[in-house]
């Protein structure tokens, strides 16, 4: 089951939207469920309720907050489901990558075309993330389960590498392209020599540190900042 959000305080917009979704969602043979929402506050309201999205539509003008705030509270609540903007406002677009919007389309241009595009892209990663992987620890007598998604950034220290995680720390006796090898997910990326984040919880690139949502600021080693770059790119815009 598809769980998809969209807020547009337009009514025809609203519905337009939903429409198209459905119809492609239907083309696809998917179950889903599409709700709409025409206030902002409406829409974090139930996300404070715990109702949990696959995927959130947004419009860029709204009443009270705009879509860049809309997102950045999404985020506190909520980690992964993408987000995509629909909106009449072009010149947003490169603010919208900063909360880590998927896609922006705008309303007047082909916007049944790329709402189908959007789709063919996010469809394969929300169902991949369905089926959540985990890595499990085991250190003397403790075992642990860290879900993949929870992981923010990984260490070498010595014969350790420590995972920075949701719910705390955590240490595995390997080295750190060993541990990346057995993770196997293009989420971790390798920042320097001793240090790799997992770009689902990277939140800025700037000045040569990546600023991660646990508020962690680590340092790029320079040979590395252009492929990083690249990389968080290209994850980041699908």
């Amino acid at each position: 089951m598809i769980k998809i959000a969209i807020l547009d305080d337009s009514e025809s917009d609203r519905s337009q939207i939903g429409a198209v979704l459905e119809e492609e969602l239907e083309r696809r043979g998917e179950k889903y469920s599409v709700f709409l929402y025409e206030k902002p506050f409406s829409l974090l309201a139930e996300l404070d309720q715990d109702e949990d999205f696959d995927l959130f539509f947004l419009d860029m003008e709204l009443p009270g907050i705009d879509g860049l705030g809309v997102a950045r509270e999404i985020r506190r609540r909520v980690m992964e489901p993408p987000i995509v903007y629909v909106t009449s406002h072009a010149e947003y677009s490169i603010q919208a990558f900063e909360v880590e919007a998927r896609r922006y389309i705008i309303k007047e241009k082909h916007m049944k075309e790329k709402l189908s595009e959007a789709l063919d892209v996010l469809l394969p990663r929300i169902k991949a993330g369905k089926r959540q992987k985990s890595y499990v620890t085991a250190h003397y007598t403790d075992v642990e389960k860290i879900p993949y998604d929870e992981i923010y950034w990984m260490k070498k220290e010595e014969k350790y590498v420590r995972i920075y995680h949701k719910r705390g720390t955590s240490f595995v006796r390997k080295s750190l392209q060993a541990l990346l090898k057995e993770l196997n997910a293009r989420e971790f990326l390798e920042i320097s020599r001793d240090t790799a984040v997992n770009i689902c919880h990277v939140m800025k690139l700037q000045n040569g540190f990546v600023e991660m949502r646990n508020d962690d600021k680590l340092p790029v080693k320079q040979q590395r900042l252009e492929r990083v770059k690249k990389e968080i790119m290209k994850y980041w815009m699908g």
